[in-house]
């Protein structure tokens, strides 16, 4: 049964720990190479087919320490449960709870937990609830509070009757109240919320402001219809151009279970290379660009789209696409038994014109590998990367571009990084906008990560534009709330704003399968690994 990390540790461990028939147990008891029972008291009742442990019992299990003033399990025919009462509390890498009482019963449809009166400190949020009933595929709790703020009093806070997950899909909460610095502000109305990597969820629309287009309104969202399909949409509205739209229908044929890409395909007039660590700053480690093409994607898609404006280029031209087929497809990569990194591909055939010229229809087949990062030293490893893309129609066009880099790291706050970008087009372009803004020349990235600050870097070079785009953000961390500012050159843009920091806990409930976690040691430069 799916469990976030501290409660799976004590749900899964007890069938584990007391199913079967044991001797009578010593007062410190290794079961295997992670889990230990210590207990003053130790009581079996083989009429009932109870296994009690009582007067201060404490399981270790790896990371994990579950304490409790009693626990009986029950095993005999038609039922099989287990009981931890008196101050039940759980400490583990992924946070702390408390509870007075926790029932597990192995029922046929599957394992179930209910709880009373829980406080739990889990990925940096403090959630107290009068009731927690954990069933297959969805979580109730009842009489809810929760902040990501330590702050006295807190800088928000948010109350609600009732709030149901069903964990790595979706949400919901009933009519929440919310609280600004300890004063009710008041309720609003109940919603639903997106949990699955694999869609955007609604949000809201946002100002922005770009260089060739001025100050406006854009929003982008997606939602799934189904398990296996969904719906992505954008528009945005700016001083200097017309509206514009997308639509995009989309069907997968990878298992949702298998696979947190988005579902909605990439658009090849958006910018290009926006997973990459050299290529944005705001990709947070060098693992992204393997990371990203080694998760398995498969869809086909339609869409429509009118006014479209290509990301890295400056103009005023505007595309549409009335009609457009997709197929997408990306994983891992391997040469027999041995992966040699991440591939992907996406073919394209579209009906495209502008204001200027009248729709043609065309093919367009695009395709990127990156190897596995090789550790040279501790401190330094590879960033290696390469992209290629065919224009098919009436005038045939393609361009090739290589990317190899290297990443350094001396400490735990400090990195540096160069790559040398090299490429090559053939033939001519029936847009300008399908060649590459840059062919042949360097990248450098600097960052300083000091915990609540965080600061990033990033230079480009090109051997005909000279230095072209200089890229840079921070990140200041006040309490639960993160200040930033992010601007760049190539596509101009630039971002300032304020965001609540709940990405740790958002990620928690975004696991389809929350699985107790091993705490991680590992140092990944800029950013922790995900």
């Amino acid at each position: 049964m799916p469990m976030p990390g501290p409660w799976l540790a004590f749900g899964a461990l007890l069938p584990g720990l007391f199913s079967g028939s044991y001797p009578q147990l010593p007062a410190v008891q290794t079961l295997d190479e992670e889990v230990v029972v210590i207990a003053k008291s130790q009581r079996r009742d083989l009429a009932k087919g109870t296994i009690e442990f009582s007067d201060g019992v404490t399981v270790l299990y790896g990371p994990t320490k579950i304490t409790a003033d009693r626990v009986i399990y029950t095993d005999r025919p038609g039922e099989r449960s287990a009981i931890a009462e008196g101050k039940v509390a759980l400490d583990d890498p992924e946070g702390s709870l408390s509870a007075e009482k926790v029932v597990i019963l192995w029922l046929p449809t599957g394992r179930t937990a209910t709880a009373e009166n829980i406080e739990a400190d889990l990925a940096g949020a403090n959630i107290r609830a009068k009731t927690l009933d954990i069933k297959p595929e969805l979580w109730t709790l009842t009489d809810v509070y929760g902040t990501t703020c330590t702050n006295k009093p807190p800088l928000f806070e948010i109350f609600s009757k009732k709030v149901t997950f069903v964990p790595g899909q979706r949400g919901s909460i009933h009519r929440p109240v919310i609280s600004i610095l300890g004063r009710r502000i008041g309720a609003v109305p109940s919603y639903g919320f997106n949990l699955d990597r694999r869609a955007q969820g609604i949000g809201i629309p946002s100002v922005a402001f770009s260089g060739d287009q001025g100050f406006g309104v854009s929003w982008a969202g997606s939602v799934l219809i189904d398990r296996q399909s969904g719906l992505g949409a954008s528009f945005g509205s700016f001083e200097r151009a017309f509206p514009t739209y997308n639509v995009t229908y989309t069907r997968g044929f990878v298992p949702a279970n298998e696979t947190n890409a988005l579902l909605v395909p990439r658009n090849e007039l958006g910018e290009r290379f926006n997973f990459g660590w050299f290529d944005t700053v705001e990709v947070p480690n060098p693992q992204a660009d393997t990371r990203f093409l080694t998760e398995r994607r498969s869809s086909m898609s339609v869409s429509s789209s009118i006014n479209q404006g290509a990301a890295n280029f400056v103009s005023d031209r505007r595309f549409n696409k009335p009609l457009e087929l997709v197929y997408e497809a990306s994983g891992p990569a391997a040469l027999g038994p041995a992966k040699v990194g991440g591939a992907y591909a996406q073919a394209r055939l579209q009906s495209i014109g502008t204001q200027d010229v009248r729709s043609t229809v065309r093919g367009i087949v695009t395709t990127s590998f990156a190897p596995p990062n090789l550790s040279l030293t501790k401190q330094l490893q590879t960033v290696v990367r390469f992209d290629q893309a065919a224009f098919l129609g009436k005038q045939t066009y393609g361009w090739l571009r290589s990317q190899v880099g290297l990443a350094y790291q001396p400490n735990q706050q400090l990195y540096f990084g160069a790559a040398l970008v090299g490429a090559r087009d053939f033939g001519k372009p029936a847009f300008l906008e399908d060649s590459l803004v840059a062919g042949d020349g360097i990248h450098l990235r600097a960052g300083l990560n000091l915990g609540g600050t965080r600061i990033e870097y990033l230079y480009k070079r090109d051997r005909r534009l000279g230095w072209y785009d200089r890229e840079w953000s921070i990140n200041q961390a006040v309490g639960c709330l993160e200040f930033y500012m992010m601007r760049r050159q190539v596509p101009i843009e630039c971002r300032v704003g304020i965001k609540v920091r709940v990405d740790q806990f958002v990620d928690l409930l975004q696991r389809r399968k929350l699985q107790r976690t091993k705490p991680v040691t590992k140092t990944v430069i800029s950013g922790e690994e995900k």
